[in-house]
């Protein structure tokens, strides 16, 4: 018999289950009544919202309650667009671990969650089984082994052989010690329970030498956080969603090696770690003059710092997701500079976009026009004149995805162009053109070209590199506006000719997803970030590696070129953002 741990509480778990597989999550919940009966756990799943009750509601406090989701995989659950809509934030969620099990036949390897292992093992699905109560025994062993073994169990991929959970165990006390509903993160240590503080000393060139430290901490209380009004022509800025982080105040966590930016070293050289991010980092920007770069992800917070230095600048905290009431992490997906840097937009969890002083963190518009269950942004872009934003919220109607093109001043809607989808997967990105005239958008693995003005297509093309699902998942225009680049869920990286409308050629130098693609300032390469944990740079003519950089310890979220083309920022799941040297010489700054 196995020991059995005493816990404070039971774990949450929500079946995530379409109703036409009502009668197999049953034959489940039969194999966990032991657990359930001994206190050890909790479950719940959409089939038992109560008629008459406002379901979304409820399914925004379960989801938030749990500590473990299982996925019951089949045809009517892809086609459920709640179903998919709380897997996609499911498996992005830092406080909860995902389960896949495989209940009836599904095209696997281009589902959202390829990258997990399913259960059973075998990938073979439960219907197809003589005995499906084996296969169900062997999920319930399998949470059995969570719960009651180590709290701590480390997250595990595809290409692990332990365990085939994901996400990052959280503490099951998630109140704020002040109430006040403010989420507040340390420069030096992690508030996020569970996490850890990544002390690096001494980087070395593409790597990162630290030990993994674990803090205490806790979440906000969830309550919303005041918000300021859209084009407040008061200079008083709220002090809760923006911190200012003088450089003698600071103590400042983050790392640099003997080479600093402005001096020559050599190719791929690190020249700065930066590590007071408390979570995940998803998204990295370089200011238009190039002296600061604004970093954010999943612990709800964009950070601005100097490039040179390392010194965080101004922390700002003003977003609020769907699900902040039921105080879930609000991630934060996608930061972008103004062209002339006097603005930063930003965006992820919830369907708000909110524009931004990034000097001094006051909010001048709110984009409040997306929608959808669970919604959650992505990508946006803005124009080369600084006066539209164009963005895409991934969660809407299953058949089509619809970018936005609104006005940073007013907030109001100028046009939307739709992009018509067979596929309800989560692959969608957006870039301006440099002459402002045109833009790319993607819905799954399609490019459209359509005009910045009217909304009229330009063209289409199918931008898949064959091989699995190739959804695009970044987007970049070329310098000169000629030809446009794609990442590739299937791991490839493509050029696609604006002028001859046809793709040139297709990078083969990673072995997993690509997240994000960013050209070089003079157009003769490209850098590349991907889930293999390297970010490559790749002749743009020849498709040749030039270089690989191996400094992150995690998958590699997004990548971005200084202006003077000579280092590159590139983030991770590690909670890090490096730059480190592009070209094998560059002047003194």
């Amino acid at each position: 018999m196995y020991k059995q741990e005493i816990l404070s509480s039971p774990i949450s778990l929500v079946y995530v289950v379409a109703f036409e597989d009502k009668a197999w999550c049953e034959r489940l919940e039969k194999q966990l009544y032991l657990l359930q009966r001994q206190g050890l756990l909790a479950t719940w799943s959409l089939l038992q919202i109560p008629a008459g009750a406002d379901w979304r509601e409820e399914i925004e406090k379960q989801v938030a309650e749990a500590i473990l989701i299982v996925l019951l995989l089949s045809p009517d659950f892809l086609a459920d667009e709640v179903c998919y809509s709380i897997m996609q934030q499911a498996i992005v969620q830092p406080n909860m671990r995902v389960l896949p099990v495989l209940l009836r036949s599904i095209d696997w390897e281009i589902t959202p969650i390829r990258h997990l292992l399913p259960l059973p093992r075998d990938k073979k699905p439960i219907a197809l089984r003589g005995d499906p109560d084996s296969a169900f025994l062997e999920v319930a062993q399998e949470i059995r082994t969570l719960i009651t073994g180590s709290a701590a169990l480390p997250n595990r991929s595809r290409d692990s052989k332990a365990s085939p959970w994901t996400g990052i165990h959280a503490s099951l006390n998630q109140s704020s010690p002040s109430g006040s509903g403010q989420e507040e993160y340390d420069t030096n240590t992690s508030h996020y329970p569970g996490k850890y503080n990544i002390r690096n000393e001494g980087p070395t060139q593409g790597q990162v030498v630290g030990e993994h430290v674990p803090v205490t901490g806790h979440f906000g209380s969830g309550q919303e956080e005041y918000e300021p009004p859209v084009q407040n022509s008061s200079k008083k800025r709220d002090h809760s969603q923006v911190s200012h982080h003088p450089p003698s105040e600071q103590g400042i966590s983050s790392q640099e090696s003997s080479a600093s930016v402005g001096v020559l070293s050599a190719l791929g050289t690190t020249l700065r770690i930066y590590n007071v991010h408390a979570s995940f980092v998803f998204t990295v920007a370089w200011s238009p003059d190039g002296t600061q770069i604004a970093s954010a992800g999943a612990d709800g917070t964009v950070h601005i710092w100097d490039a040179a230095t390392g010194h965080t600048l101004l922390s700002y905290r003003g977003h609020y997701g769907l699900l902040s009431k039921v105080n879930l992490p609000k991630y934060i997906h996608i930061v972008a500079w103004s062209p002339k840097g006097q603005h930063v937009a930003s965006a992820g969890t919830g369907s708000n976009v909110r524009v931004w002083n990034a000097s001094t963190g006051q909010t001048f518009s709110v984009y409040r026009g997306h929608s959808g269950i669970l919604p959650c942004i992505h990508t946006l872009a803005w124009s080369p004149d600084g006066s539209s934003i164009a963005s895409i919220c991934s969660v809407g109607n299953t058949t089509s995805k619809v970018v936005h093109v609104w006005d940073i001043k007013t907030g109001l809607s100028r046009l939307r162009y739709t992009m018509r989808t067979i596929s309800m997967m989560d692959g969608s990105a957006v870039a301006w053109s440099p002459d402002g005239n045109a833009i790319a958008s993607t819905g799954t693995n399609k490019i459209h070209v359509w005009d910045a003005n009217t909304g009229e297509r330009v063209f289409a093309c199918n931008a898949g590199s064959g091989g699995g699902f190739d959804g695009v998942l970044g987007i970049a225009w070329s310098p000169d506006g000629t030809c446009l680049a794609t990442a590739h869920m299937n791991g490839t990286a493509n050029i696609v000719s604006i002028v001859k409308q046809k793709k040139l050629l297709t990078y083969h130098g990673h072995s997993s997803d690509v997240r994000a693609v960013a050209w070089s300032p003079d157009g003769t390469c490209l850098a590349s970030a991907s889930h293999d944990k390297t970010v490559q740079l790749w002749d743009a003519t020849t498709g040749n590696t030039i270089f690989t950089y191996r400094g992150h310890t995690s998958w590699t979220t997004a990548v971005a070129w200084s202006p003077d083309g000579t280092c590159i920022a590139s983030s991770s799941n590690d909670r890090t953002v490096h730059i480190w040297q592009a070209k094998k010489e560059r002047k003194e700054a």
